[in-house]
């Protein structure tokens, strides 16, 4: 496999700024009084104060989406970061890293992440040019990542865990996200960089990094690329970029606005540990898994939500050998002390069991066998009392609880 970049915002290279005021004062104009951005992030201006920062330095082209773009006060460092917010987005304002500018607007905070938030472009004014400072920070050193929160860092060599996710982020091997919010990238666990570079931000609980280009991520090495089995994937003696050779489809396709994402496979023979999710988020250029199909598979190994699954990045990675195999149904006991874990992912019969509610509102109906009959692929019917001599399926994992999903009316025998 190979790294892909993708630029998708186009900078006009030949445009210079207008000179407006270079002096760096910060007396403070367009309504607020003078601040630095550090003096915001230490918390010495009130939250919805309004000020001024006069010549700070911009760090980032404005953002995908469109709605913002970093600053820093001159000579970066701890505290000197922030993200310039505005809901509307820009549709005539262009910056780039390097620009000055002044800025009017409020600090708040949003999901615990501090924004500078304006109310039209004309808050925006560009003043001239300054050096963008990219602060080296040591991830193994640092107690608190608050101190350089919206701050450009890099944080030294750096492997891919888990390739691009359905958020188009990746995650390092440091603890970090990286995330296409600036600009658009594409990576496979097991990858290496020498160094990774960005804006840090901070959402959904988790502290991420931005790259801006292709020179933010640094000395790229692809995956060592390896055939392995899936047991050795779900037990975690395997992980990066592997290969899955021979595996057999167990389940119908699974789907998302529309488009065919993904498919449960397992190694021939079945058994514990042999299942396990495949997944495209763009689907697989016109395959649908029919199930008995045998296949060979290159993708990343993730964790989505604690359930293991196979990231495929290019449809090419994907090989049907359009042959027919065996699936594999293995019999487990739901009244013996089991792992549902060594099970996750697997082709299973529950034997018999018996419905102890209605379907819920999310098709799900508890049974005798304590666990949840799902309709993930097969739209059941079921009341409290309803019996079957035999309930099998795939055993799911959604929503912090295992879940068998039947795939048709022959996995649920009354």
């Amino acid at each position: 496999m190979r790294l892909s970049f993708a630029f998708l915002l186009v900078l006009p290279a030949c445009l210079s700024p207008e000179t407006i005021d270079d002096t760096g004062d910060t007396s403070g104009s367009g309504g607020g009084a003078g601040a630095t951005v550090q003096q915001i992030q230490t918390g010495a201006i009130a939250e919805d104060e309004t000020v001024t920062l006069k010549n700070v330095v911009v760090t980032s082209a404005i953002s995908l989406k469109g709605d913002g773009f970093f600053i820093q006060d001159a000579g970066g460092g701890e505290y000197s970061g922030l993200y310039v917010y505005l809901q509307s987005g820009f549709d005539t304002l262009y910056v780039e890293p390097g620009y000055t500018v002044t800025v009017t607007g409020a600090a708040t905070e949003f999901y615990d992440w501090t924004e500078f938030v304006i109310t039209s472009e004309t808050a925006v004014e560009v003043t001239g040019s300054g050096d963008v400072t990219v602060d080296t920070v040591d991830p193994d050193a640092v107690e608190s990542w608050e101190a350089w929160e919206s701050c450009v860092i890099s944080v030294g060599p750096s492997e891919v865990a888990e390739g691009m996710n359905d958020y188009n982020e990746a995650l390092l091997s440091n603890g970090f996200k990286i995330d296409d919010m600036l600009w658009g990238f594409e990576v496979e666990a097991g990858a290496s960089f020498t160094n990774v570079t960005g804006p840090l931000g901070y959402a959904f609980e988790e502290w991420k990094l931005f790259p801006r280009s292709e020179a933010d991520l640094e000395g790229y090495t692809p995956p060592v690329v390896e055939a392995t089995s899936v047991q050795d994937v779900q037990q975690g003696n395997a992980g990066g970029t592997v290969i899955l050779e021979n595996v057999v489809v167990t389940s119908p396709m699974t789907s998302k606005d529309g488009v065919e994402n993904g498919f449960y496979v397992q190694s021939q023979g079945g058994g514990a540990w042999s299942g396990i999710y495949v997944y495209r988020k763009d689907g697989f250029g016109g395959y649908s898994a029919e199930i008995g199909d045998v296949l060979t598979i290159q993708g990343g190994v993730t964790e989505f939500y604690d359930a293991t699954q196979i990231v495929v990045s290019d449809v090419e990675d994907l090989v049907d050998h359009e042959t027919t195999g065996q699936t594999t149904m293995d019999d487990v006991d739901p009244a013996t002390d089991i792992d549902w874990e060594t099970w996750e992912s697997c082709l299973i019969n529950l034997g018999p069991a018996t419905a102890t509610s209605d379907v819920n509102e999310y098709g799900e109906v508890e049974t005798t066998a304590d666990i949840n009959i799902d309709n993930n692929f097969y739209q059941f019917s079921a009341e409290n009392g309803t019996t079957w001599s035999q309930v099998s399926g795939v055993l799911g994992y959604s929503f912090e609880a295992f879940k068998i999903w039947p795939r048709s009316a022959a996995d649920l025998v009354e």
